[in-house]
């Protein structure tokens, strides 16, 4: 008995050595050895048989009066971040929440692990050209987005995005100039853009995830989106017209975390993927 109790301490200890290893094993070719100094990361199971019952309502009310996670909008955020997890898997990827609107995606990340995703704010770039402002856009890339991802420590940037049918513009246009960001520094870092949308394919360099399985994973409702009322930050952020300094957290989305755990708590199915599918049962905690 003693022997066993002692290998389960043994283990424990070794268990955050084991994970960056298994980081820099899985990661591609270009960046191998970068990953070896990447920071861990230990997806987090909320699971508790002895939670009691959520109702099937929202459980986020904005002062805006828009609505968030009834059971409905958390099964559709949950299956869509998986579907996410399972092509770009967390062991060699690192996830940038582009804007407002895919907050609902990266809050999921957050609960998982606060080391899985960023936001990167910047609005209207379907109408701007954000290769005039490459100065600007690189200040925001160093201080959103952690130097060891940029230097290529946790494997490809995955870029994503709430897109328009056949559309993906502002992740085709935010692409290019992360892209020029990594080559002036010498990163091999990859960059990838996913738009999530109903129909595909996207514009040329925008990967494709269709949001028909989970059609209710963002609450966009006939040019309103409501999601960017519990987004990371308030209003718009141009950048090339606003600076670093001039973003606002937005105090209603430590709220939308909060009760975006509070789901995955009582959530079986979630537990089921984080210890039985291989992509993410490595990097789970016991």
């Amino acid at each position: 008995m003693a022997l066993v109790l002692l290998t389960k301490v043994i283990m424990r200890r070794l268990r955050p050595l084991l994970v960056s290893l298994g980081l820099a094993l899985a990661v591609t070719s270009g960046v191998a050895e970068a990953a070896k100094s990447a920071k861990p990361f230990t997806l987090k199971r909320r699971y508790s048989d002895k939670a009691t019952a959520l109702p099937q309502t929202a459980l986020v009310n904005t002062t805006e009066g828009t609505q968030h996670l009834d059971e409905q909008h958390y099964t559709n955020v949950r299956d869509a971040t998986l579907a996410m997890l399972a092509k770009y898997p967390p062991a060699n990827h690192y996830y940038v929440s582009l804007g407002r609107s895919p907050v609902s995606i990266h809050a999921f990340l957050q609960a998982l692990d606060p080391n899985l995703s960023v936001t990167f704010p910047a609005s209207d770039l379907r109408i701007t050209n954000p290769a005039q402002h490459q100065g600007e856009y690189n200040k925001h890339f160093e201080h959103y987005i952690p130097a060891e991802v940029l230097k290529g420590e946790r494997g490809d940037i995955v870029i994503f995005d709430r897109s328009h049918n056949n559309s993906g513009s502002s992740l085709a246009r935010l692409k290019p100039v992360l892209e020029a960001y990594l080559a002036s520094k010498g990163y091999p870092t990859k960059v990838v853009a996913l738009g999530l949308a109903g129909a595909g394919p996207l514009q040329q360099g925008v990967e494709f995830l269709s949001t028909q399985p989970f059609p209710g994973v963002f609450r966009y409702f006939s040019g309103n989106d409501h999601d960017e009322n519990v987004a990371t930050y308030t209003g718009k952020h141009t950048i090339g017209s606003h600076t670093v300094e001039q973003l606002t957290p937005n105090p209603q989305y430590a709220g939308f975390l909060a009760q975006m755990k509070e789901r995955m708590k009582r959530d079986k199915t979630l537990d089921d993927h984080l210890t039985k599918d291989e992509h993410l049962k490595i990097h789970t905690a016991e």
